[in-house]
């Protein structure tokens, strides 16, 4: 089995394509990625922001593009409760996940979380822009061990977790 990551899908945002510089068709990449990339032995792990309405058509075309177990860590835009999300094909769906891979504690979040003791914690959020980095709380608690994920900066391909750590370490 193999993990992947991914964050910040924002399916059906138009707005994402002009702050991000995201092309028309970047819902279709990324579905297709997933598609070419991810067996269904594998686990994809969304570190949220997922859609933007249309939230049934969505999760659909999500669901449909692997059979590999989804596990959903919610972000800012993923407003319904856990229980919506699991009830749409998502294994795992809450607000923080930790877990112990590899030989090392790694949290995932969708925004950066205060350093508790993990070796990386791997996030999302900030996309390929400097709109949010410069937010206080974040700078208070900003260090080494912050990953971020950028699926603009992935050319919309969901990226392996062995290949994240592997960069980090």
């Amino acid at each position: 089995m193999r993990y992947w990551i991914i964050t910040d899908t924002h399916f059906g945002h138009e707005n994402i394509k002009k702050y991000c510089g995201r092309p028309d068709n970047f819902e279709d990449k990324i579905l297709a990625n997933i598609t070419r990339y991810v067996a269904s032995s594998d686990l994809i792990i969304h570190l949220g922001d997922f859609c933007f309405g249309n939230d049934g058509y969505w999760h659909n075309r999500f669901m449909k593009s692997s059979l590999a177990k989804k596990w959903l860590v919610m972000g800012n835009h993923d407003v319904r409760p856990a229980s919506w999300y699991l009830s749409h094909g998502w294994h795992f769906a809450g607000e923080l996940l930790q877990l112990k891979i590899y030989g090392y504690q790694i949290l995932f979040s969708h925004i950066p979380q205060k350093d508790t003791g993990y070796s990386l914690n791997i996030h999302g959020h900030f996309h390929n822009s400097n709109h949010r980095r410069h937010e206080p709380y974040l700078q208070q608690i900003k260090n080494d061990k912050h990953c971020l994920v950028a699926i603009e900066n992935t050319n919309y391909q969901p990226v392996r977790l062995k290949k994240i750590i592997e960069k980090s370490f």
